[in-house]
């Protein structure tokens, strides 16, 4: 139980055993075990003893369902014992504990979907999911559990289990997350509340007393309702607007209060929650639009007048009366749906008959309805005189200042000569001295539009006088006083059409006024065919606009108005009598979807378009609880399409599939239709059209194999004669056999594809909710505390962007957007710095302020933490983690593609700050501490990011990533893991930085940017070898292997590195005795691994071994260079296969302990010489030097081979082209290998090799003195006395002059 990475090893050794007495006691101890944590009085409040349980589900699960046997109920009854914690308080044990035993399920060959049993079980876990306020750590494990048996939550089917349950109190619950007193304690089995979109919306033509709903013809069965006895817990709960209850308005004829007046707070507690919803969107968009108008109409009428008070008050006047005005029109209907929804929600358990309830329901949002307009209008005005006094600051301190100075006003807009006030009519155009009388009664008016007659009269007359030379009118009206209304607009020519047909003809499409009286079916279906009609028009006002080009419904934009005529539509249900309602909403369903199956044509947007229509029936009509049309049904007598054509099939399968993914049809009906048509096989054509159909389902992730059951097993007992059909067959089953495999693969692994495009409408509803949570959070994130962040948190969770992980994933995602988008919009321009050559001033970077991605990323971390503090599992947080990173490389991704499409340039400060900031969380390491093996998989999964990231696939992050992944609270962290269990990570992002930087580098010719990158990675490198020596020691082929040859500096920094135990004998020392040394026969470790690629070649490695055991087949050598060429021509070589070539011969060498002169090594190694061209010869020669590095035994054997290569060389171009690679690596600067020092001093100081007397070193004067200058400083001036006593060259060792030193300065 304490040891669940063992747990595999643990069931091995009962394998092993294989004593089936030993196992049921094994099995008997861990009932026991459960059974005592389950009933610890601690299970709740201690994340110790939940982690022990886990761990014994997970040891029981593997026992068990992993291996096909069942759990007996009599031992354990996983159902039970769910209901059992989710009564009791303990679910967030329970649930935790059933997930990791079905977590077994996924090596199970039984126990896999559609298995009864698991089924059942998961039904229960999706309803225990789907509860109100439940913690977030418990739905997570219910997401992580469907993950890993691959099954999507909404394919679970539901259950009313726990309908019949006790429900338990939430408040004090250890599983939910309920502040006191927020609400009544629901149902267990209570939805989610419904939004504004499918709601059903109260049927009230107007506010009027004559239009008011009497409370007088409620019938007498509401009696019976009333008096049943009202559950009076969480009513207590005040209001957080103060006061608000002594403003509600209460019908007193209603009896439900008269009988219970106790339950009158009900009212303003809806009134309250419903305008708390509502109030900050709507607030923010009307100020949004508001401010932005004013400040340009203002600023343009105004753009000469030098009274800064007459610009104040006509921005106050213009944007008070714009900002309530689209307040009060925007939040009329959601208040309304909102106040109704929240009433049903506190008193729904209290009556029974819905009809009763509907109509309390009305009453009672009619009658405050004004109420909660007033206030949010109020808040929307008053916002917004604070917003445009900031939005003309500026511009009014510019005329304080000329008035101050005296100097003549000049407004920066006139002095650019812009097209605006120059392009302006005569009559238009500032006059100076500023606007004139008649002008400013264009803004006088705003406040007379304001002190209209209202509906109810005024207690005062307010005296006019002239309103432009004081200050503005208070903003807002009390709460008690009534709304203005506007005058009613007239229209024409629409007496014949029915009420509802009549509203649409004449209402303004974009905001449709859902209020008026009750429809009959026979006008609903008229309105219906009126908005058909409208939507028929549309369409062909788009096909003439744009021909042949093919649109979807994506593509229109959120104003447009075909989606105007399907939120009429949804508005033309709600107004239908309730209990006609779905009858009349699936007549004209099943017209649409007549119109819909007969389409021919191949016209995506029409498609979509009519199934979109379906959805808004659905969804007026309350979701899928009570519309649910017989698709099959239709399909079965509508369907006529020709089974021949190639065209017809496409548009049927694409119907198909929009009715699939609106969830208007199950997978398993579709299923048993395909099947049903088939006819056992028999008919081929709706064979091919069944596979066809599963097959784009499964590439677009809309349903998964399991799903298709009885396809498959029909195509299965196919057996057609024909060849050429079976073989077809064959091969359609194989496609989706791979495609299965792949989709399976990609849910498994970590992917950074972009999320595909969803409806226009969805997109724009989540970014609006993602972007007032981001405003909200904006201003709470630098003083919040726990308090503040759980309220924070209770709020996301009421828009449900946490509820799964693909919503969290889109939260994310969006939310990474907004901030990015926001921080560079509001990037200021830095000045120019000061000139650093001839080319003038160096252009810099805007200034950003990163306030919002430091907002965010305190976010993500804050929720991350709660997810490991409430959880208890690093799998939930590292889950939650993946999800953020996965966020923000998409949209680094996208936005780097977009800007490279648009020739723009791509900032990548945003990112690397949000990245940063995430990555400080880890700390630091504490040298005093051992590494905390926990944070390997945190860290994997950040370099799994960086690897998405890297800079060949988005070159524009390159200088950020560099600094990401040689972070300290990264790299650190990674390097110090024992067992070196992080340095795989780090070994492959140093590889793809050399790799990027490799093209560059052969050239030799660097930009700036490119020469700055190269330097950073050199510092990092030089971090390595300091702190970190033995990474570069054990990885030191792959490093070389993508290091160019030019570089020779870096590859010398890489070979430098020795461990830090050792301490490196001085290789200066006079008569130093390599051989004796204590570490010169110990061998290397190699990370790298080099013996995979010999077998590439077939038999290569086999070839090899046989001609160093036997020297058979004898052509071996001469048969390798052929291998290494990689265009064919000897032009190119791979250097990879020859460093391991090299490799493995020097070890084979060196474990048979043969001696050096005549053996097969070496004589191998002069064939191989012999056998290459000048360049492979030289790449040879580098391979060898490569291992020329610490005291190892390594170093000693390549260092006698590259001598006895120098001694025993038949041509003195070989000894040329060694001395070259020796000494190229020790003309540039420090550091340099040990071995290579003491394999040159050597070839040098000893007579043996007679290196003084080789033409090459006397071919001309400036080579003489560079290897003068390199003998001076290997040898000294003593030996070079000597030397010239031995008879070498005579003034070969002189003196270096300047030019020399000058020389080899310049070689690096």
């Amino acid at each position: 139980s304490t040891q669940p990475n063992l747990h595999s090893l643990y069931l091995g050794l009962l394998d092993a055993l294989d004593f089936q007495q030993l196992m049921k006691v094994v099995l008997n101890s861990v009932y026991h075990s459960v059974t005592k944590l389950l009933h610890s009085p601690k299970i709740t409040s201690s994340s110790s003893e939940r982690s022990l349980l886990r761990n014994l589900g997970m040891w029981l699960g593997q026992m068990t369902l992993a291996r096909s046997k069942p759990l007996l109920q009599r031992r354990i009854d996983m159902k039970e014992l769910l209901l059992w914690g989710y009564e009791s308080g303990r679910l967030i044990a329970v649930c935790s504990f059933v997930a990791k035993i079905m977590e077994g399920c996924r090596d199970s060959k039984v126990f896999r979907p559609p298995n009864p049993w698991l089924m059942a079980i998961l039904s229960v876990m999706r309803e225990l999911y789907e509860l109100d306020d439940l913690k977030m750590n418990i739905k997570f494990e219910v997401q992580v559990l469907c993950k890993n048996i691959n099954i999507k939550i909404e394919d679970i089917p539901r259950s009313d289990i726990l309908m019949k349950t006790k429900a338990p109190i939430k408040e004090r619950n250890p599983d939910f997350n309920v502040r006191v007193g927020a609400s009544i304690a629901a149902s267990p089995s209570t939805d989610p509340s419904p939004t504004m979109s499918n709601a059903p919306t109260p049927s009230i033509s107007s506010t009027s007393p004559q239009s008011t709903v009497s409370t007088q013809q409620l019938p007498r069965a509401a009696e019976e309702e009333i008096d049943k006895p009202i559950d009076m817990a969480g009513l207590q709960e005040q209001t957080v607007i103060p006061n608000l209850a002594a403003y509600v308005t209460i019908n007193p004829s209603l009896q439900l209060f008269v009988k219970n007046p106790a339950l009158r707070r009900v009212v303003p507690l809806a009134v309250d929650r419903a305008i708390r919803e509502i109030i900050q969107p709507v607030v923010e968009r009307s100020v949004t639009i508001a401010s932005v108008t004013t400040k340009q109409i203002v600023l343009k009428d105004f753009v000469i007048e030098p009274n800064e008070q007459l610009l104040r008050n006509a921005a106050h006047l213009m944007i008070s009366n714009l900002a309530g005005s689209l307040a009060l029109v925007t939040c009329k209907e959601p208040l309304r749906v909102s106040i109704g929804n929240h009433l049903r929600s506190l008193i729904g358990t209290a009556i029974s008959d819905q009809s009763v309830l509907e109509q309390l329901v009305q009453v009672c949002s009619s009658d405050n309805l004004d109420l909660g307009c007033k206030l949010i209008e109020k808040a929307a005005t008053e916002k917004a005189l604070r917003d445009v006094d900031e939005g003309i600051s500026a511009a009014v301190q510019l005329r304080k200042r000329s008035r101050e100075t005296g100097q003549p006003l000049t407004d920066p807009a006139v002095a650019k000569g812009g097209r605006f006030p120059r392009e302006l009519p005569d009559a238009l155009k500032p006059k100076p001295g500023g606007l004139l009388a008649q002008q400013l009664v264009v803004y006088e008016a705003f406040q007379r539009m304001r002190n209209a007659p209202t509906s109810q009269p005024s207690q005062q007359t307010q005296t006019q006088q002239p309103l432009l030379m004081s200050p503005p009118m208070p903003s807002g009206m009390s709460p008690m006083q009534s709304q203005s209304q506007p005058a009613p607009v007239k229209h024409t020519d629409l007496k014949a059409l029915p009420p509802a047909a009549a509203q649409l003809a004449s209402g303004d499409g974009a905001a449709p006024i859902v209020s008026g009286p009750v429809i009959s079916m026979q006008q609903a279906l008229e309105a219906y065919q009126l908005c058909l009609a409208r939507v028929d028009m549309a369409l062909k006002t788009i096909a003439a606009q744009l021909p042949g080009r093919e649109l979807s419904l994506a593509l229109l934009g959120g104003d447009h108005e075909i989606l105007t005529f399907l939120r009429d539509v949804i508005h033309i249900t709600q107004r239908v009598n309730p209990t006609i309602r779905n009858e009349t909403a699936m007549s004209f369903a099943e017209s649409i979807f007549k119109r819909l199956i007969e389409t021919t044509a191949m016209d995506m947007l029409r498609l979509e378009i009519m199934v979109g229509l379906l959805e808004a029936l659905r969804d007026a009509c309350g979701g899928v609880k009570k519309f649910s049309p017989d698709i099959i049904g239709w399909l079965t007598h509508y369907s006529t399409f020709n089974s021949t054509d190639e065209t017809s099939r496409k548009v049927f399968r694409t119907i198909l599939v929009l009715l699939l993914k609106a969830k208007l049809v199950r997978s398993q009906d579709l299923d048993m239709y395909f099947a049903t048509y088939m006819d056992g096989g028999r008919n081929m054509m709706w064979v091919e059209m069944a596979l066809s159909f599963v097959r784009q389902c499964l590439g677009e992730g809309l349903a998964a194999t399991f799903e298709f059951t009885n396809t498959f097993e029909t195509v299965s007992k196919m057996r057609p004669t024909n060849a050429t059909i079976r073989k077809q067959l064959q091969k359609w089953l194989t496609d989706l056999r791979l495609l299965a495999a792949s989709k399976d693969e990609q849910k498994a692994g970590t992917t950074t594809n972009v999320t595909p495009p969803v409806a226009s409408r969805e997109a724009v509803s989540l970014r609006d909710h993602v972007t007032m949570l981001l405003e909200r959070w904006l201003r709470i994130w630098t003083t919040s505390n726990d308090q503040v962040f759980g309220q924070y948190l209770q709020v996301m969770h009421q828009y449900g962007v946490l509820k799964s992980e693909d919503g969290a994933e889109k939260f994310f995602r969006i939310a990474t957007d907004l901030c990015v988008e926001s921080c560079l919009k509001n990037a200021t321009p830095a000045p120019p710095a000061p000139p650093t050559g001839q080319d003038g001033p160096t252009v810099q970077a805007p200034q950003l302020n990163l306030t919002v991605i430091d907002a965010l990323s305190k976010l993500c971390l804050l929720l991350v933490r709660l997810a490991d503090k409430e959880a208890g599992d690093l799998q939930v947080r590292l889950n939650l983690l993946t999800r953020i990173l996965n966020a923000v490389a998409r949209s680094l991704i996208d936005e780097h593609e977009a800007k490279k499409v648009s020739n723009q340039t791509f900032d990548q400060r945003p990112y690397f700050r949000l990245l940063v900031n995430l990555l400080q969380d880890l700390g630091v390491p504490d040298p005093k501490q051992d590494p905390n093996p926990a944070l390997l998989p945190v860290l994997q999964q950040y370099g799994q990011v960086f690897l998405a990231l890297q800079p060949a696939a988005v070159p524009g992050f390159a200088f950020s990533w560099l600094q990401l992944m040689s972070h300290r609270c990264f790299m650190s962290h990674l390097l110090l893991m024992k067992g070196q269990k992080g340095w795989p990570v780090m070994h492959r992002l140093v590889v793809l930085q050399l790799l990027f930087l490799q093209p560059f580098l052969k050239v030799a010719q660097l930009n700036e940017a490119i020469r700055r990158l190269y330097k950073g990675t050199l510092r990092v490198l030089l971090v390595l070898l300091h702190d970190f020596p033995e990474f570069l020691c054990d990885y030191h082929l792959s490093f070389c292997n993508v290091i160019p040859t030019t570089c020779v500096q870096l590859r010398n920094l890489i070979l430098s590195a020795f461990p830090r135990s050792m301490r490196l004998p001085d290789p200066f020392t006079p008569n130093l005795k390599v051989d004796l040394l204590p570490e010169i026969c110990q061998p290397p470790r190699i990370l790298t691994d080099h013996m995979s690629i010999l077998n590439e070649p077939r038999g290569l490695r086999q070839r090899i071994d046989s001609y160093l055991a036997n020297k058979q087949p004898a052509d071996v050598p001469s048969q390798i260079p052929a291998l290494l060429s990689t265009s064919g021509q000897g032009g190119a070589y791979n250097l990879p296969l020859l460093t391991s070539i090299v490799m493995h011969v020097g070890v084979q060498a060196i474990q048979s302990k043969a001696a050096l002169q005549n053996s097969t090594a070496v004589e191998f190694f002069k064939a191989l010489m012999t056998s290459l061209d000048n360049e492979g010869r030289y790449q040879f020669f580098n391979a060898i030097a490569n291992q020329l590095r610490y005291p190892n035994n390594h170093t000693h054997y390549f260092s006698c081979v590259i001598l006895c290569l120098f001694s025993d060389a038949e041509h003195e171009i070989y000894q040329e082209q060694i001395t070259r690679v020796l000494l190229e690596r020790l003309i540039v600067h420090r550091p340099h290998p040990w071995g290579l020092l003491i394999t040159f001093i050597e070839l040098i100081k000893n007579p043996r090799y007679t290196f003084w007397r080789r033409n090459f070193t006397r071919c001309a004067p400036e080579i003489e003195r560079v290897f003068e200058s390199v003998a001076r400083s290997c040898i000294g001036p003593a030996a070079a006395g000597t030397m010239q006593q031995q008879g070498q060259q005579p003034g070969l060792l002189g003196a270096v002059n300047d030019k020399s030193t000058a020389v080899l300065a310049g070689r690096q």
